[in-house]
């Protein structure tokens, strides 16, 4: 019984593979992801002014509320 089984873990099946190829695809494409949207944010953020109705210190409220990091 111990043989067989350490020649079940030893030989991985393909759809293991696939699994491993897909978490490892998924992950950097939530990292880009995530890149992309704190670019976004930044932007955004850098931005306020613009949006008619939002002064300095209306923006500077708003980058210090998204800036800082809550108390948890």
């Amino acid at each position: 019984m111990g043989s067989a089984l350490r020649q079940l873990k030893k030989n991985k099946s393909p759809m293991q593979k696939f699994e491993a190829a897909y978490d490892k695809g998924y992950m950097a494409g939530a990292g880009e992801q995530k890149k992309a949207d704190v670019e976004h944010v930044w932007n955004l953020l850098q931005s306020l002014e613009q949006i008619p109705g939002i002064g300095p210190q209306t923006a500077e409220k708003v980058r210090q509320h998204f800036l800082t990091k809550p108390n948890k």
